[in-house]
């Protein structure tokens, strides 16, 4: 199952994508406003995607917004654990 979130923000930097997911990772962009946040969500977010055997994946071009996709394992067969096979239209990795 896919989830997708899509803002239509200020972005993210491709030199930057790869880091947003380690804990406490402040992007440098252009906001002029300090922020309040930790730096935590999305680190915790891929994490337990990780852990359920999903994964969280990340698009972002600058002025135009980012999506974030979060793809679920679901089993089909009633076990309680992650199924190692993937649906045709999920690709593991980010």
């Amino acid at each position: 199952m896919l989830i997708k979130a899509r803002d239509i923000g200020i972005g993210i930097p491709e030199s930057e994508l790869s880091d947003v997911t380690e804990p406490f990772h402040h992007a440098e962009n252009n906001m002029t406003t300090p922020t309040q946040a930790v730096g935590l969500g999305l680190s915790i977010t891929e994490n337990l995607m990780e852990r359920q055997g999903g994964y969280l994946e990340i698009e972002s071009s600058p002025d135009v917004g980012t999506t974030v996709t979060l793809a679920f394992r679901i089993s089909l067969d009633g076990n309680d654990k992650p199924s190692d096979k993937q649906p045709d239209d999920v690709q593991a990795g980010c």
